[in-house]
Order: C-alpha cells, then structure tokens, then sequence
C-alpha cells in the first residue's frame, strides 16, 4: 500500500515539476544566443522539456494503472 500512495503522490508532483521547469527563471537560463544543430537553445529546452513531461506522465500513468489493478494493454 505504501508504493501505491508513492506512485500518486508523483503524479501530484510530475506536473508542477513540469510548470516548474518552464517558469521564466529558468527559461530565462537557456535565452541564449546558441544553436543546437541549428535549432536555439530556449526552444529545443522548451521542447525537451515538455516531450520528457509526457514521457513521465505516460509511464507514471501506466504505473497508477498496474498498482490499482487495472488492466494495461501493450501496444506492442
């Protein structure tokens, strides 16, 4: 039970960690004039930051599912 209680409280947390991210002081960090195989670097962090959001949300999503019994179906 007490793995259950982890697992929700992450997904509390995984989106203000998230919002957290992309406030101005520390977006303001990557507002730099330099390029990443020619993209800047405040939109591929912007960017990287969010697709690793989702990333988590997804997995931690699937894990919520596991510890409360439901069914996941694989894709794959």
């Amino acid at each position: 039970m007490r793995g259950d209680r982890r697992i929700r409280d992450l997904g509390v947390l995984l989106p203000l960690a998230v919002l957290l991210l992309l406030l101005p002081p520390y977006i303001s960090i990557f507002d730099q004039p330099v390029f990443l195989a020619g993209v800047p670097l405040l939109p591929a962090y912007i960017f990287t930051a969010w697709i690793i959001g989702i990333g988590l949300a997804a997995w931690l999503s699937r894990r919520i599912l596991r510890a409360e019994g439901g069914n996941v179906e694989d894709d794959s």
